[in-house]
């Protein structure tokens, strides 16, 4: 995909907008959008706000369109029935998002946590403006997913976050066989993760972060509030630890004694890689010897 084309014509859509004092509704081909979406949207508008903001999750394209036909004649659109059916059929990369044992499994900017088997949460460090009006013309650095609705001149009181699914929902189709997002980083995830966050996030993505999101099938339980809480205070942990690391490297000296210390651990992890390798040689060398042995 051409983003920088892509984003070109967000921009001149932008303005368009502004000119004939008009609202942008982003709805891609490759997404899915339930009941009650256009007029939620309406509603939002109506209560004085500028933007709507979702998260989407990726679905595999293939088995979404594979089992669709089937529950369409059954079910309606309504945000349960497509959660329920979607959940089903997340894209293999919307599996790795996971976060279990209070671990961030790769380096993207969304996360979700298991409330039960039909219900998650979900924290995102970018949200998709579903729906945007324009207050000023803008040069767009980046997606519409990332500073677009801030640089159209949109206050963060004009903002509204679809944080629960009962308002309506939106997933995006990709093909299951497209993997080239964010990959797990093998070695040293956690310091590779604070690296991406503090190098690409501003303030309003952590407080985006800090919106807990529900995509749910059923009404709300009790126990899901200790989930909430345990995940806010992940995404609190790694915010300190971004601080630090812009602190550090706000800091010439620290820097680089950064950059040292890094350097070192990476020696030290690649010496154990080899320690591994030479122990295993020994090890199946010992049996060989050991058989040759008991052969003679």
């Amino acid at each position: 995909m051409n983003f920088q084309l892509m984003n070109l014509c967000h921009q001149n859509a932008s303005e368009k907008a502004i000119n004939e004092k008009a609202i942008l509704i982003f709805i891609n081909a490759d997404s899915i959008c339930s009941d009650n979406t256009i007029k939620s949207l309406i509603s939002s508008i109506e209560n004085g706000y500028k933007a709507v903001c979702v998260n989407g999750i990726r679905l595999g394209k293939e088995s979404f369109i594979k089992g669709f036909q089937e529950f369409y004649k059954k079910n309606d659109l309504s945000p349960r029935n497509l959660n329920d059916f979607a959940l089903d059929n997340l894209h293999p990369f919307s599996k790795l998002l996971f976060c279990k044992n209070n671990k961030f499994p790769v380096i993207y900017d969304s996360y979700y946590w298991k409330l039960d088997e039909k219900n998650i949460l979900i924290r995102s460090f970018h949200l998709h403006p579903i729906m945007i009006w324009p207050q000023k013309i803008c040069n767009l650095h980046s997606s519409i997913d990332n500073t677009f609705v801030q640089e159209v001149g949109i206050s963060k009181e004009k903002i509204k976050i679809i944080d629960d699914s009962d308002d309506f929902v939106c997933f995006e189709l990709t093909s299951e066989s497209i993997t080239n997002f964010y990959l797990p980083a093998k070695n040293f995830i956690y310091f590779k993760l604070i690296e991406w966050l503090g190098s690409n996030l501003l303030s309003f993505h952590w407080e985006y972060a800090h919106k807990p999101i529900f995509l749910k099938t059923t009404d709300t339980l009790p126990f899901w509030e200790n989930i909430v809480k345990n995940s806010d205070n992940q995404i609190s942990n790694i915010e300190k630890m971004v601080k630090i690391y812009k602190f550090f490297r706000g800091n010439k000296i620290l820097r680089n004694l950064g950059r040292i210390f890094k350097h070192l651990l990476q020696i030290v992890f690649h010496f154990f890689e080899i320690f591994k390798i030479i122990f295993l040689i020994n090890f199946f060398n010992r049996i060989l010897k050991n058989q040759k042995t008991e052969n003679i």
